[in-house]
């Protein structure tokens, strides 16, 4: 196991060397969840993953939710105080995530 990130209410980790697979352990629900990604982003215990053509938000105590669900060609750049920033196709979005 590889610890990539932690918190006190979320835990992302990496089983193996290979790094295809991330495990989210959400602390505050007592779940786990394991992730294929395509790619991801952290940010003080909130993960962003583009998982199968859909953007996924995981979040401690509140489980996952679907921000996008056609996010063919896009790519995260950023992740900054809970603003997220992505490019799809030519143009790039800000999004404020909400609580």
């Amino acid at each position: 196991w590889r610890l990539l990130a932690a918190t006190d209410d979320a835990v992302l980790g990496c089983p193996g060397d290979n790094g295809e697979h991330l495990v989210y352990f959400d602390v505050a629900a007592d779940k786990m969840y394991e992730l294929k990604p395509k790619e991801f982003k952290w940010q003080e215990g909130t993960l962003i993953a583009l998982l199968e053509d859909k953007l996924v938000r995981f979040s401690p105590a509140s489980g996952s939710r679907v921000i996008l669900k056609d996010a063919q060609d896009l790519k995260i750049l950023a992740l900054v105080n809970q603003y997220l920033i992505y490019s799809q196709g030519d143009a790039v979005y800000i999004k404020q995530l909400i609580m």
